[in-house]
């Protein structure tokens, strides 16, 4: 992680942004804070400018992946689809952990808090997932008793019964 640059130490960098949107050159945007006292340079306008289309590229990518996972998941409302939701989710601010230079500029609280909730919400998931799982197999075996004890004068019919009832699978939570 390199060092801050002289834009953000000065808390310029949306200042830049808006000057570069409102059709200013970045040889004229750094003229502009030169002469405002600001210790600026080209150069340091145009990464600030580089970094701020990356942030906005990258910005719209994770919003419309988040779009696309929320989409998924009100229309097929499983747990398989929300676990993957949910590691989609820790894999970004595992990622963004790793691009914060330093956590005391931004509310590392409110960033663990967040882990936080990710990691409890997978764990309630697998909770979720086991009971689902627990219950169909204990639906299935009361459906077997059931049948047993209805068709007993038919061994024949309780045989190709069971057969199907053992073969059952637990559907897609």
């Amino acid at each position: 992680m390199g060092r801050r640059s002289k834009i953000e130490i000065q808390a310029l960098t949306e200042r830049v942004v808006r000057l570069y949107q409102e059709g200013k050159t970045i040889a004229q945007i750094a003229a502009i804070l030169r002469s405002e006292g600001y210790d600026t340079s080209r150069e340091g306008v145009r990464r600030a400018v580089k970094n701020a289309r990356q942030l906005a590229v990258e910005l719209k990518k994770a919003t419309e992946e988040a779009r696309v996972m929320m989409e998924a998941v009100r229309n097929s409302p499983n747990t398989d689809l929300a676990e993957a939701v949910l590691t989609r989710f820790a894999s970004l601010l595992l990622q963004e952990s790793s691009a914060i230079e330093e956590l005391g500029s931004d509310d590392p609280l409110a960033y663990i808090d967040a882990i936080s909730k990710v990691a409890n919400a997978q764990a309630k998931l697998g909770s979720v997932r086991m009971k689902y799982q627990n219950g169909f197999e204990a639906a299935k075996q009361a459906v077997l008793e059931a049948l047993r004890k209805e068709l007993k004068q038919h061994p024949d019919l309780l045989e190709r019964l069971e057969t199907l009832v053992v073969g059952l699978e637990v559907p897609a939570a």
